[in-house]
């Protein structure tokens, strides 16, 4: 492919007429748009879908740890029975079956967060719209856990500002990502 500009060939150091190396085609850096010329099948995963790789691959765990270390041994023994008994200091009615709605919920999204990323390294055309969902599944979550907290228990402790802004913007920013990318829509072909 020779230079538009000047028509010299991708083999020259820099265009004859053009005095940039950056107006050459063949010494331009790639950009998103470049990912794929439909030609060759889908894009691989790069770009941001590289940090959305990650996160999704680490997800799993991070809720995993959240349930295992954190849920769980409320549950558990003495602990439950104080969440349970209506004579006792820590009881409130309706917190034992918030506890057990968050383990639900949060291993519910473990796992389709494993499907998610089967369909997402696969490249199906349906692993953009779950992540969408992932993501709105998540805020969901995080705010129906803090309204839900914040009604059963008195002194609990509010999200800060910051934590709630972050929140929702992160899924505010991934869900129009997968919505409006290119790469994205040249990666999830299959």
């Amino acid at each position: 492919m020779n230079c538009a500009r000047c028509g010299s060939p991708p083999e020259t150091p820099s265009c004859v007429d053009c005095p940039t190396v950056a107006l050459h085609p063949a010494h331009a850096l790639p950009t998103d748009l470049d990912a794929s010329d439909g030609k060759d099948g889908p894009a691989p995963i790069g770009g941001w879908l590289i940090l959305a790789a990650v996160g999704l691959v680490i997800s799993p765990f991070q809720i995993g740890y959240t349930v295992v270390g954190e849920l769980l041994p409320l549950i558990s023994g003495a602990q439950w029975e104080l969440l349970t008994s209506p004579g006792s200091e820590a009881y409130r009615p309706g917190l034992a079956w918030l506890l057990l709605f968050e383990i639900v919920a949060n291993g519910l999204l473990v796992a389709y967060t494993l499907v998610t990323c089967v369909a997402f390294f696969q490249r199906r055309r349906a692993a953009p719209r779950m992540m969408i969902a992932f993501w709105v599944a998540q805020l969901v979550l995080f705010l129906l856990d803090t309204v839900l907290v914040q009604f059963l228990v008195e002194a609990a402790p509010l999200p800060g500002p910051i934590a709630l802004s972050v929140g929702v913007l992160k899924s505010v920013a991934w869900c129009a990502y997968y919505q409006c990318s290119i790469r994205v829509r040249r990666t999830f072909v299959r």
